[in-house]
């Protein structure tokens, strides 16, 4: 078994970034419905997690998949209960942001979000 198979990477990595002080506390809302068949509520849960906000490289922004005022975030795999997706929404420092896309990175740390306002 490898390091990059037996998932031994993706903890020495989280290990690492937390021993530089880089993730802090941020939350993945995810859209909940209750049971009821005949009047569904909806509500945002917080799933609480760390991570951190960086930007896209100046090659990677089209304007129309990327946008200039897209953010590039990164949330620690190992922290949160849920796999984000589109559909949920990215708060961090008091501000929401729409997640539009949605990777697992290929050691399995962290998953990059592509995150608009």
């Amino acid at each position: 078994m490898s390091i990059l198979t037996d998932g031994s990477l993706a903890a020495r990595l989280t290990d690492a970034l937390v021993a530089a002080d880089l993730p802090y506390s941020i939350k993945v809302q995810h859209l909940e419905s209750d049971d009821d068949p005949f009047n569904p509520t909806t509500t945002w849960v917080d799933h609480a997690c760390t991570g951190w906000l960086d930007t896209f490289d100046a090659r990677d922004i089209d304007d129309t998949l990327i946008l200039q005022t897209d953010r590039k975030a990164f949330v620690v795999a190992s922290s949160i209960d849920i796999t984000p997706s589109a559909t949920d929404r990215l708060v961090v420092s008091g501000t929401t942001y729409t997640i539009v896309h949605v990777q697992l990175d290929p050691a399995s740390t962290c998953w990059v979000v592509q995150a608009r306002k």
